[in-house]
């Protein structure tokens, strides 16, 4: 099966959606950060994907903060949860889709007790929301290590692998894998992924 194209981004990629769709993308995947943290998407945003064609995948990270395992505890997976769920239920995002939770960093043996810490956090905190508004599933974006433990532990149900730290493995079935960064299809930058399903993506309506 032709794997499904798509790509990653910080930037609003409203201005570039014919040129998107024309080169193939199917699938756009933004933060649903709070927006001091970064241009994060925005309803208006995922309603123009959506209406272009494109479906829309949903990523949170709080950037370079998040680039060393002392990020990564329960509280703060906690507070990443509560953060996502809100502007994932702002912009529109589905109920029973996944956000992808970042851990953008080398993962050894030694800091897998601080990401289980964290996805402990975002599992609770997503749980506890989902009771009264959507329920998220939980995502994780890494590399090969992060992305494997953490779907055999059953911390994340959706996996987002990066070619980045994976030495040249892939999980089985991963449900999105970026192949590479900064390839700025349409000239704006971004990275290119695969899915070969609809990896979590959703229209907003």
């Amino acid at each position: 099966m032709t794997p499904n194209l798509g790509i990653d981004t910080t930037v609003d990629v409203t201005p570039y959606l014919d040129c998107l769709r024309g080169s193939g993308v199917t699938f756009v995947c933004r933060y649903v950060n709070p927006i001091w943290v970064s241009r994060g998407l925005t309803r208006e945003e995922g309603l123009s994907i959506s209406n272009a064609g494109l479906s829309v995948v949903a990523l949170y990270e709080w950037g370079a903060a998040s680039y060393s395992a002392s990020y990564f505890t329960r509280h703060q997976g906690q507070l990443d949860a509560e953060r996502a769920f809100a502007r994932a239920q702002r912009v529109g995002v589905p109920g029973g889709k996944p956000i992808y939770f970042a851990v953008d960093m080398d993962v050894g043996q030694k800091d897998l007790q601080a990401v289980d810490d964290y996805f402990d956090g975002v599992g609770q905190e997503l749980r506890a929301l989902g009771r009264s508004g959507p329920a998220y599933a939980v995502g994780a974006y890494g590399g090969y290590l992060t992305v494997a433990h953490l779907r055999a532990t059953g911390r994340a149900g959706y996996v987002f692998q990066t070619y980045a730290w994976s030495q040249g493995r892939i999980v089985q079935d991963v449900n999105l894998y970026q192949e590479q960064n900064d390839v700025r299809i349409c000239g704006f930058p971004n990275d290119r992924d695969i899915s070969h399903g609809d990896g979590g993506g959703f229209k907003v309506e």
